[in-house]
């Protein structure tokens, strides 16, 4: 009887694993879905923004380690954005 129960232990075990990999799969391909539409906005108005600027690297600054002068294009980027 206690081999019988383990074995439906198990098999509940391996539903549960394979539901919780497929919600999660689920839910990563939605936020894929949902953020790239942004990425893809933020990107063309960083581009469009260092254009105007004629800016040719665009650098986060937790990248920097030294900054001697330089341009912030936080403000361009977002009026590309309406913001």
């Amino acid at each position: 009887a206690a081999n019988k129960y383990q074995e439906k232990e198990q098999e509940m075990q391996k539903k549960y694993e394979t539901y919780a990999k497929a919600a999660q799969d689920e839910m990563q391909a939605k936020e894929k879905a949902l953020m790239d539409p942004i990425e893809k906005r933020v990107m063309d108005a960083i581009n469009a923004a260092a254009a105007k600027k004629g800016v040719k690297y665009v650098l986060p600054a937790g990248v920097l380690v030294y900054k001697a002068g330089g341009y912030d294009l936080l403000n361009d980027v977002k009026k590309e954005l309406g913001l």
